[in-house]
């Protein structure tokens, strides 16, 4: 936009049938103005006037609305008389006049404002424009264009004194590309602003430079959803966002901030290895491969950030498989913190300040908290014969009671924290003296043993070294025949997770491809 303003013009004398103004001190000529026979009188102003043009000529007021001209024009009422019309297109006024003795008038035109870039393709300082796409990938986003430095100087006017005038230097043309800063949102490279759901982009250029609107390009990718397929993802998604996406951390929540630092060691029996740090959540040693060595090779201080290895020394995982060598001492410190405000930015508030620093690259994660839990066994029951070919896990006793019994008073089944899972178990009789113990998801964890020979019954737990449970064989009467079983259930002390895996589409990039979820609490 550019303001153009017409100062007043001398008065002067009707002479024949056409006549041209001659311009005051300062002002500008307004272009051809004729008076015909019928008083019709034509002015030519530039075309695409935005704001109504309004003038006084012969001592009366004019104003152009909605392509008529009025006289005596009210803006309250937006009415007057109607006595020309005006194209804004061409920036033609005519104007009949009924008074044909006038001999001799004035003619001032009042200021108003043309948008210069539909006529003359001016540069503007500020562009504001909607791409083609919506909902797009911010990251995806490049504008170029052109962009002019614009100098002021001071010329001499004509009747004396001197203007400013703006000057546009053509030899100072340089390019520009801009991107979206994908975290805030803003422009990076020019000033300005991006709404990725309806493609607005607003730039602004830098200080004493224009930009040229013809110039501008930009690149885009589009993001288009597919309707979710609740089979495939394994879960009804009516509840969730139309994108399928859901936030990780949401205010109210428990957040765990943390960061992990790891430093190359060779594990000595007997040796201890400082961390660097104090006050450390977890310590662990990772081989080549990044299997970990068995807790119960070595004891940790947190309180001063030491790890001191068992004298002898296994390097083995709790499985009992061999490491490989080089060796990693990975350390984390953490704070767990209220989160009470979670912006669209991604900034994350916490009700209460961390009460250590936490070093560049430090991570926040979402805590899933389950208040208290504790394993436990439920639901025992005895039952004469269990097909172990094609195995039916009912809750319920399927048949007969065995005549055999273990005795659940004064032998209780045994269950820990540390090696409880969540599974539903059959000690099933091989013989009279001889069980196998079948969970239905972890199959046979115990096979041929002998209840007088090896004793009581207790499934190691291979993910922690110790037991699924424990049962007596004291507890263990007479009379048990083939296919005698003990049904049960256990529900481990870790809270229930339902996990859903998303995969972008697109060909395969990982040959390998895990996760880790760790289980955390405070045991009494």
């Amino acid at each position: 936009m550019a303001t153009i303003t017409y100062d007043s013009y001398n008065s002067i004398a009707l002479s024949g049938t056409s006549f041209d103004f001659a311009v005051q001190a300062g002002g500008e000529p307004v272009g051809e103005l004729t008076f015909e026979d019928n008083l019709t009188v034509t002015i030519s102003i530039p075309e695409n006037v935005i704001t109504e043009p309004s003038f006084r000529f012969s001592g009366d007021d004019f104003t152009a609305y909605e392509g008529v001209v009025y006289e005596d024009f009210d803006t309250t009422t937006n009415s007057g008389k109607a006595v020309g019309v005006y194209d804004n297109a061409t920036g033609k006024i005519e104007v009949k006049r009924q008074d044909t003795g006038v001999d001799y008038f004035s003619f001032v035109m009042r200021p108003y404002i043309v948008d210069n870039y539909l006529t003359e393709g001016v540069l503007v300082e500020e562009i504001t424009f909607r791409t083609s796409l919506t909902n797009i990938n911010p990251t995806s986003l490049q504008i170029r264009g052109d962009q002019y430095t614009v100098s002021t100087s001071l010329e001499p006017k004509e009747g004396g004194g001197t203007i400013s005038v703006e000057r546009v230097n053509l030899a100072s043309k340089e390019s520009f590309t801009a991107t979206v800063d994908s975290e805030t949102g803003n422009i990076v490279g020019l000033n300005g602003s991006f709404d990725a759901a309806t493609g607005t982009v607003t730039i602004r250029a830098g200080a004493g430079k224009f930009i040229e609107p013809g110039s501008i390009r930009y690149d885009a990718v589009s993001e288009s959803r597919l309707p979710m397929d609740n089979e495939l993802m394994g879960i009804n998604p009516v509840r969730l966002p139309a994108s399928g996406r859901v936030p990780v951390i949401n205010q109210g929540g428990t957040l765990v901030i943390f960061h992990e630092q790891s430093q190359a060691i060779t594990p000595t029996a007997g040796g201890t290895v400082d961390c660097g740090r104090d006050d450390v959540a977890l310590m662990e040693v990772l081989d080549e491969n990044g299997f970990r060595l068995d807790y119960n090779q070595f004891s940790l201080d947190r309180a001063a950030g030491t790890i001191t290895f068992e004298d002898p020394l296994i390097l083995q995982t709790v499985q009992g498989d061999a490491l490989t060598p080089p060796y990693t001492l990975v350390d984390r410190i953490e704070n767990m913190r209220v989160a009470n405000d979670v912006d669209i930015t991604g900034r994350v508030t916490v009700a209460v300040p961390p009460d250590r620093a936490f070093p560049a690259g430090s991570m926040v994660a979402d805590a899933i908290v389950f208040g208290d839990t504790f394993a436990r066994v439920y639901n025992e029951f005895h039952q004469e014969s269990w097909n172990s070919g094609s195995p039916e896990w009912s809750d319920e006793r399927i048949g007969d009671d065995t005549t055999a019994k273990y005795d659940l008073i004064n032998y209780p089944i045994e269950i820990s924290n540390l090696g409880s899972v969540t599974e539903r178990w059959a000690i099933r009789s091989i013989n009279s003296s001889t069980i196998q113990v079948i969970g239905e998801k972890f199959g046979v964890v115990l096979d041929n043993h002998s209840t007088s020979a090896d004793g009581d019954i207790s499934p190691i737990n291979p993910a922690t070294g110790t037991p699924f449970f424990t049962m007596r064989a004291d507890g263990r009467g007479a009379g048990w025949v083939t296919n005698n079983v003990l049904r049960f259930n256990t529900e481990g002390a870790q809270g229930q997770q339902w996990l859903i895996r998303s995969v972008q589409p697109g060909a395969a990039t990982e040959v390998k491809d895990s996760i880790e979820i760790e289980t955390r609490g405070d045991a009494n």
